[in-house]
């Protein structure tokens, strides 16, 4: 199991990017590692397969990561969390990114799935909004992934 093949299969062989290096400038800032080193790889899931899937509710990113022994994935969409209108955007995004994962090696990893604030949020934690959210799989960790 690679992470990197991995995505070099699904994604293309440009799609891989060492550490946090496939976010894009404006979404680096939302997340950060404590342990850098856990960090095995990046991808843009979004631009990798706009041009394959342009009218797709595309995910953003991608992240391998392990502890220990255990390889992980963190799928991290980047987005507005101003108006309830974003919670109905992100769950198009995660039925799209469940259904776009199911038979591909990525979905082999556990998985965490995380929604970062690109701006102000109108959420927090115990928001109905949210917590229906988080029962569909998909965690709203604010403006900050610390990883």
């Amino acid at each position: 199991m690679s992470f990197k093949t991995d995505v070099t299969q699904v994604l293309g062989a440009d799609a891989f990017r060492k550490g946090l290096g496939a976010l894009r400038q404006t979404d680096v800032a939302h997340v950060s590692a404590q342990r850098p080193r856990e960090i095995k790889g990046s991808a843009d899931v979004d631009a990798s397969l706009a041009g394959a899937l342009p009218n797709a509710a595309r995910w953003d990113y991608v992240v391998g990561r392990i502890q220990g022994n255990i390889h992980q994935t963190h799928w991290i969409e980047v987005h507005p969390a101003s108006a309830s209108k974003n919670v109905h955007e992100i769950e198009k995004k995660l039925a799209w990114l469940m259904a776009w994962l199911r038979d591909k090696p990525l979905a082999k990893y556990p998985r965490d799935v995380v929604w970062i604030a690109s701006g102000k949020s109108a959420f927090n934690a115990r928001s109905p909004d949210i917590k229906a959210l988080a029962a569909k799989g998909c965690r709203f960790v604010g403006g900050h992934l610390h990883l």
